[in-house]
């Protein structure tokens, strides 16, 4: 009779290592506005991956946010990660439609990301990313429609904390940010379209 092969020592320790990192980055992505929900991981990118979505609700119902987070760790290191473990978000908001168009709109993105890993003190390295802006406009039977921006932040970086808590929170820190909701009362916010 076969048997399944167990999992080898090395393989074992790498999996629990894993599922450790997993909960460290979910336990520091808690946020009462915040639901994670699991969602398909990426197989191709790395032997151990993780993915989680959320969105951020407002008082009234409605989606200010949305983002997901992927974790991988490859034992063997990747050259382009600069080490075995990456993180890999993405973050999506509505802005004002003019905002949208400001061409400072995208470099303003990209410094909610860097403040969100600042705030919660996560250090990385090999970080990278791109910010994308779209605005549009609704005519005929739409044309009651307000204008309307996204902007989308998609990035990945190299942890380099053993404990990966605050990794998780710089996510949920920048989809706050992103949807304009309050951090704290020195942080400065491009307004949202009117939600009303």
């Amino acid at each position: 009779m076969e048997t399944l092969p167990s999992l080898k020592k090395d393989d074992a320790k790498n999996l629990a290592q894993f599922n450790k990192w997993v909960d460290e980055i979910n336990r520091g992505a808690t946020d009462p506005q915040l639901r994670l929900e699991p969602m398909p991981s990426p197989s191709r990118l790395a032997p151990y991956a993780n993915a989680v979505t959320t969105e951020l609700i407002g008082e009234v119902g409605e989606e200010l946010a949305s983002g997901r987070l992927v974790f991988l760790f490859n034992p063997d290191g990747v050259k382009e990660w600069a080490g075995e473990r990456r993180c890999v978000l993405f973050a999506r908001a509505s802005l004002e439609s003019e905002i949208a168009n400001d061409p400072l709109a995208s470099e303003v993105g990209w410094s909610w990301l860097q403040e969100s890993l600042e705030r919660t003190s996560a250090s990385v390295t090999a970080l990278s990313g791109t910010v994308t802006r779209t605005s549009s406009e609704s005519f005929g039977t739409l044309s009651e429609r307000a204008p309307m921006g996204v902007i989308e932040i998609r990035a990945s970086w190299t942890p380099l904390d053993e404990d990966l808590s605050s990794h998780g929170a710089a996510w949920t820190t920048l989809l706050r940010l992103a949807a304009g909701m309050p951090l704290e009362a020195d942080v400065t916010h491009l307004p949202k379209r009117d939600r009303a």
